[in-house]
This record gives C-alpha cells, sequence and structure tokens, in this order.
C-alpha cells in the first residue's frame, strides 16, 4: 500500500521504485528483498538518511509533474542515463 512504482511484491508499504519485494517498508530502489525498512538499494540506511533522500526523489518527481505534466520515471528505466534535447 501507498507504493508508486512497485512491481511483483507483496506485503510491502510505502515504497518506491521496488521489484520482488516481500514486506519491505519505507524504501526504495530495492530489488528481490525480504524484510527490509529503511533501505536504499537493498541496504538498510536508518529512518533520518532515508527521509532525507526520499524527500529529494519525491521533490524531482513533483517538481517534473508540475512542469511537464508527466513523469518519466518508472521501474524499468529508473538507473538509465536520459538523453537531453
Amino acid at each position: 500500500s501507498r507504493c508508486f512504482e512497485v512491481n511483483d511484491s507483496t506485503t510491502c508499504s510505502d515504497c518506491y521504485f521496488c521489484h520482488n519485494c516481500e514486506n519491505v517498508r519505507d524504501s526504495m530502489f530495492c530489488f528481490n528483498a525480504k524484510n527490509l525498512q529503511y533501505a536504499i538499494g537493498n541496504r538498510e540506511i536508518g529512518r533520518e538518511a532515508y527521509l532525507k533522500v526520499k524527500k529529494i526523489v519525491l521533490s524531482e518527481i513533483a517538481d517534473e509533474l508540475e512542469k511537464e505534466k508527466k513523469c518519466s520515471h518508472d521501474i524499468y528505466r529508473i538507473g538509465c542515463k536520459t538523453e537531453q534535447n
């Protein structure tokens, strides 16, 4: 619940850009992971550090939605370099 761009995951909440996770909470960029909280890239980093990164990521997404009226970030391209026009 309350996840964004999460694929093939169960009992996860408040996750962003995760794939194939189970019981992962308050995390982002996790793949094939179980039982994590406040994790980035499958590594638990603690609440304060996680909230700092989350604020930056959500701010970037919100800015793009406001300016471009779309979100170019998705689970399949999150780590890819995008071309600049």
